[in-house]
């Protein structure tokens, strides 16, 4: 587990709705964000299609999130402590998925406005790794974005020498809804453990965007998510939006059983960004689950820019980033659209030659190529083919032939 010293977002996390302390958008640019917001209500597609203006950009890449699925590496580790019986795995899992939320979905609010980050390119990549202090073992990360329309990230995290790695892919689909944008969160991961031949299938939550219209836009974490083990336990997680009067911002309570017999065995509850608990159902026991304000986030540790392949996704973006951050908007704008223009001229000219794209790192599998306990459905009723993106030095091992 990270370290107990105080963390810089501690009091941060205290606040709740974070966005009452932080700047408006800039006066001078008043018009054209209010053009985007015109524009915006009469959009009926895909908001990933939308051209944001630079002022409302983050300065980051979408595929850099990703890194906060392992913001806790010794979390993610010692899932496979071959000590643990699966209902104390399943506890180990809920809590590193608990340690994800924070940089994921509050961080980037905590200190400023929340923004929209990049669209990455086809093709765009980040990989980089974190060392565990506490077991002297390294993480790897490998991202790459598989789909531009629409928009899909594929994600393969492993700590080779714990005997645990996670596949998944990731997207959004995005709608405006009167004051508030709505992002459907798309796709799922799945962790395996290598020496017991465990595998755990994880949603993940859909996202509001509120109070766009103010200028001080903040995120909340909607809906339901689930993690399902081919043990037969299962967690449940339901996230709780503020009241309009009274109640906390970042709520949610879970709850863990067995399909055998449905009976919960632990509840679940706090605030994703904060402090959460876990009772024992059968001895009323409550104990804590994790606490974002005392753990600082671990970075991952990537090569510098100058070292970094055309497509890594911070040598991509770094002149963006980099007017961004220096508030010179016109830059960024300009910048950003060579990088798009740029794709477009490669699009046509494959699209010219008869020329498919091909990932890297990643192949996409039909689901009569998934065993069970690796197909998700959206709906059941129906089994509509999903399929998922698998990392290449896998595909042996989640695949069937």
């Amino acid at each position: 587990m990270g370290s107990s010293e105080p963390s810089d977002h501690a009091a941060a996390a205290d606040q709740g709705d974070s966005s009452s302390s932080t700047p408006k958008v800039p006066s001078h640019m008043m018009g054209e964000f209010y053009g985007f917001l015109k524009n915006l209500g009469s959009f009926t597609g895909d908001l990933s299609a939308l051209t944001c203006p630079s002022f409302l950009l983050s300065g980051d890449s979408v595929l850099e999130y990703c890194t906060h699925w392992c913001d806790q590496p010794s979390l993610f580790s010692s899932i496979s402590d071959p000590a643990l019986a699966p209902e104390a795995r399943m506890v180990a899992v809920c809590r590193w998925f608990i340690s994800t939320l924070y940089g994921s979905y509050y961080a980037r609010a905590a200190v400023s406005n929340e923004k929209k980050p990049f669209n990455p390119i086809l093709g765009e990549q980040l990989v980089g790794t974190w060392d565990d202090p506490e077991t002297n073992t390294q993480t790897r990360l490998v991202c790459e974005q598989v789909s531009h329309h629409p928009p899909v990230s594929a994600v393969f995290l492993e700590n080779a020498a714990k005997g645990i790695f996670l596949n998944a892919h990731t997207g959004q689909k995005s709608k405006f809804t009167g004051t508030t944008i709505k992002a459907v969160q798309t796709g799922y991961a799945t962790l395996h453990l290598r020496h017991t031949d465990e595998v755990y299938t994880i949603t993940f939550p859909d996202l509001y965007i509120r109070s766009l219209i103010t200028g001080k836009p903040f995120m909340e974490i909607v809906g339901s998510t689930w993690i399902r083990s081919n043990r037969g336990y299962v967690a449940v997680f339901k996230y709780i939006g503020k009241p309009w009067f009274g109640g906390e911002y970042h709520r949610f309570k879970g709850s863990i059983y067995h399909v055998a017999n449905a009976e919960r065995l632990y509840t679940i509850e706090g605030r994703w960004m904060a402090q959460s608990t876990l009772t024992n159902v059968k001895t009323g026991d409550t104990s804590p689950l994790f606490d974002a304000t005392s753990h600082r986030p671990i970075p991952i540790s990537v090569v510098p820019i100058t070292e970094q392949g055309p497509l890594e996704s911070r040598r991509v973006w770094q002149q963006v980033a980099k007017a961004i951050n220096e508030g010179d908007f016109g830059t960024a704008s300009a910048h950003k659209s060579e990088i798009e223009n740029h794709q477009r001229q490669l699009r046509k000219e494959r699209k010219d030659k008869g020329e498919d794209w091909v990932p890297e790192y990643f192949r996409f599998a039909t689901d009569e190529k998934l065993p069970p306990q690796s197909r998700l459905y959206l709906d059941p009723t129906t089994q509509a083919e999903n399929g998922r993106w698998i990392y290449k030095s896998v595909w042996d091992a989640l695949t069937i032939s």
